[in-house]
């Protein structure tokens, strides 16, 4: 099942990178539109393996109860997580092909409408990977088991979190999350490097 939700993942990756070439020079305004397109293409494709994956294990979003301490938490299923990690990166990795030639704050102020949209729905892509990867008990514990790949994605999340939220300064300043975002990166830092 893991096999073929990633093939048709992969699928989508390649008709959305194919469409978004050339990659060189300024980003014409078509290729926001095919994000856009893409964007619904992976929630399509989260939303259908979402409800696969939940059907297959049935327990996968239900609340469990601990017997040391008799309280209810709510507990995502490590895999269920890891097919979120996959939707979120798949959309932030196409997002950044539209965010080319962004190398300074003077470059935010010259940016279309479109683009800026585009950078902080993916500051809000990295944010929540980030989110899942630190604070998800079940996704930590999962992460023992794939720790060079689980590793790959933080790394892949936090290079392009920590350069937009210092070149998104007004963003950062009426949202008090971004110094969550930053403290998120230290933790991570210490999840992948524990010695």
């Amino acid at each position: 099942m893991r096999l073929v939700s990633t093939v048709e993942l992969i699928a989508i990756r390649e008709r959305v990178h194919n469409a978004l070439d050339p990659y060189e020079g300024p980003v014409p305004p078509e290729h926001f539109d095919e994000l856009l397109k893409a964007v619904r293409d992976f929630k399509e494709w989260y939303e259908l393996w979402d409800v696969e994956f939940s059907r297959k294990y049935e327990n996968a979003g239900m609340s469990r109860l601990l017997s040391a301490t008799m309280c209810l938490i709510r507990s995502l299923a490590f895999y269920r997580q890891s097919l979120r990690i996959q939707h979120l990166h798949a959309e932030l990795f196409h997002n950044a092909t539209a965010l080319r030639g962004i190398n300074g704050p003077e470059d935010v102020k010259k940016m279309p409408g479109s683009q800026r949209e585009l950078a902080l729905r993916s500051i809000e892509i990295a944010r929540e990977g980030l989110d899942i990867t630190v604070n998800s008990t079940s996704y930590r514990e999962g992460m023992k088991y794939g720790m060079g790949i689980g590793s790959t994605i933080f790394r892949i999340d936090l290079i392009f979190i920590q350069p937009s939220t210092i070149l998104m300064p007004l963003r950062r300043s009426r949202d008090p999350s971004c110094c969550a975002s930053l403290d998120s990166c230290k933790q991570i830092s210490f999840l992948c490097n524990p010695f």
